[in-house]
């Protein structure tokens, strides 16, 4: 069986998609790569706040 993707619009195989029991057809509506690629945006923003953090916390200690 094959289902669209929301966020690419491609046409994908359901072992495309994760599993999610909450789903009427048991998949999540996005396709693995569209997800992972999600996930790996937000732990670079995490990562960059982090970074951005350390600066100032930094430039807080050397000024005093």
């Amino acid at each position: 069986m094959k289902k669209v993707c929301i966020e690419c619009n491609l046409e994908k195989y359901l072992k495309d998609f994760y599993r999610n029991v909450l789903t009427e057809d048991g998949r999540t509506p996005k396709c693995k790569h569209c997800l992972d690629g999600e996930a790996i945006d937000r732990y670079m923003a995490i990562l960059e706040g982090d970074r951005q953090r350390r600066e100032r916390n930094k430039a807080k200690k050397g000024s005093t």
